[in-house]
């Protein structure tokens, strides 16, 4: 018996099994959850749409659930955008947010379909706490980055300012963040601090052409 094979034989047991255990116990919401997981998985692995809309069904009944979970919510979210339902996605996502145990995936996600949609200020929030909640996360960096940028788009340059100073902390010889870092001094108004930043960068890379046009800005 080949891989595939084992693990389609694999994937009917569990779905036997949650199946019989929805019987049992009707409107369980952890019960929906593992039987969506496992389609969502399968129409991921398979880009089969037959399986996400089994998950979706799974997880929708779930999620409707008064006592569905931050878990549960978020993996309807992500249900949902594998689907193009990007209204009902945020919707999900949003709820997932405000669930306790919190489900940190939940922010990135709401984050990224917030910022999609528009929604650029609620967008920044969940990063933000997200940010805060893990602060351990290999990509601070990014994420300090994706504030900083959309701080920029909301007019809030002091703030972008704020998080690419945190985030070289973290990576102090990225020119990428010396770059943003840099165009955010310059929308602040603060011309002397962006030819400081920009000097750095050019330290380190000294034909970076990013930079160098930030020079011309900056002067």
């Amino acid at each position: 018996v080949g891989t595939e094979e084992r693990t389609i034989v694999g994937v009917e047991g569990a779905v036997l099994t949650l199946g019989s255990a929805r019987e049992r116990t009707p409107g369980q919401p952890l019960v929906y959850r593992a039987l969506g997981q496992v389609w969502l998985d399968r129409a991921q692995a398979h880009k089969d749409r037959v399986y996400l809309s089994k998950a979706l069904e799974a997880l929708g009944r779930g999620a409707s659930s008064p006592d569905a979970t931050s878990d549960i919510l978020t993996l309807y979210g992500r249900a949902l955008l594998l689907d193009g339902q990007f209204d009902a996605a945020e919707r999900a996502l949003q709820q997932a947010s405000t669930r306790y145990p919190l489900d940190p995936a939940s922010l990135v996600l709401y984050a990224t379909i917030a910022e999609r949609q528009g929604h650029l200020d609620a967008s920044r929030q969940a990063l933000i706490d997200y940010a805060g909640l893990v602060a351990d996360d290999a990509d601070a960096v990014g994420y300090a980055m994706r504030i900083a940028a959309l701080s920029v788009k909301l007019n809030d340059s002091p703030t972008a300012v704020s998080w690419l100073e945190r985030a070289l902390r973290t990576g102090p010889d990225d020119v990428r963040v010396l770059a943003q870092l840099a165009d955010a001094q310059i929308r602040a108004g603060d011309g002397p601090a962006a030819q400081t930043t920009i000097a750095r960068g050019l330290e380190k890379e000294p034909n970076n052409r990013a930079l160098l046009a930030l020079g011309r800005r900056a002067r």
